[in-house]
């Protein structure tokens, strides 16, 4: 990610946490809130939020190429 970084590459962050080296790297964040910060345990609720972030990310990333590449 450092590398990607360094040489302008955007590197999107997908991170229910602020304060971490893939945060500051990242040109874009996007944030899977959870109120237990407790991961060691049971990261069920982060993993399934973050699961979801990509989801959307990808839908968005499609309907964007199909849109570009229509004509």
């Amino acid at each position: 990610v450092k590398r990607a970084s360094i040489n302008n590459q955007r590197v999107i962050a997908i991170t229910a946490f602020t304060n971490n080296p893939l945060s500051s790297y990242a040109k874009h964040n996007l944030y899977c809130i959870e109120s237990n910060t407790d991961t060691k345990r049971n990261d069920t609720i982060s993993r399934i939020s973050a699961f979801a972030v990509c989801d959307l990310l990808v839908d968005a990333i499609k309907t964007n190429l199909k849109k570009r590449f229509k004509g």
